[in-house]
């Protein structure tokens, strides 16, 4: 019985991971080789990992795409906070920001957001001339606009500057799924499990212990 459980619980373990792909699968200019085994992580919030001095860098790392996209941060609970990083008027690639988080209070060179105090959670979001699109798909009418690939520091150059990278698909209504129209990145940074994903090791994790109590 306890094997039984064990294997399902692995089972639900590989499918919470299951992803949109790889770094390496994607169309980008710079070689992604190192990449190649870094999946998609379905994160869609993320957390400030360096609470210390809450520094978090910010890379724009490319932009493939003829829009002229932007890219900040919102606030996931009350998503009309925004705070831009990069400007859509910003083609320049290999930019560096540095985005500073003071007991809720998030600031991109002289703006500062409140989002609240200790709020530690962030979305990511692209105004672009197709319309604006966030790191929630549900608030993208359910289309996933981003993905997010947690590095932690691997890979190659220039993309082992970031913990999380960003990939952006601009397209409306039914995007073509490049996901290469901006690629960014935060440091000191990590995706929030989605909720299906914690649903699902919980149940497992609760079948070990309903199992271990019937062997018992």
């Amino acid at each position: 019985m306890m094997k039984k459980i064990i294997f399902i619980f692995i089972t639900l373990l590989f499918s919470a991971s299951s992803n949109a792909g790889t770094l390496c699968s994607m169309s980008i200019s710079t070689d992604t080789t190192d990449l190649c085994t870094i999946q998609e992580s379905g994160g869609e919030i993320f957390l400030i990992t360096d609470t210390d001095d809450g520094n978090i860098g910010t890379w724009l790392f490319e932009r493939n795409a003829s829009f002229m996209n932007s890219f900040g941060i919102y606030n996931p609970y009350n998503p009309s906070q925004k705070l831009e990083i990069f400007a859509q008027s910003n083609t320049t690639v290999g930019l560096f920001a540095n985005l500073s988080w003071d007991d809720g209070e998030f600031t991109s060179g002289s703006t500062t957001l409140d989002f609240g105090s200790g709020v530690i959670h962030f979305g990511v979001y692209s105004v672009t001339d197709a319309g604006t699109w966030y790191s929630e798909s549900s608030l993208n009418g359910g289309v996933d606009h981003f993905l997010a690939f947690y590095t932690e520091h691997a890979g190659n150059y220039p993309f082992n500057q970031a913990s999380v990278i960003f990939a952006l698909d601009d397209q409306l209504g039914s995007p073509d799924r490049d996901y290469n129209d901006m690629i960014t990145g935060c440091s000191n940074c990590k995706p929030v499990p989605e909720p299906g994903t914690l649903v699902l090791l919980s149940a497992a994790l609760f079948g070990l212990i309903l199992g271990r109590k019937k062997i018992f």
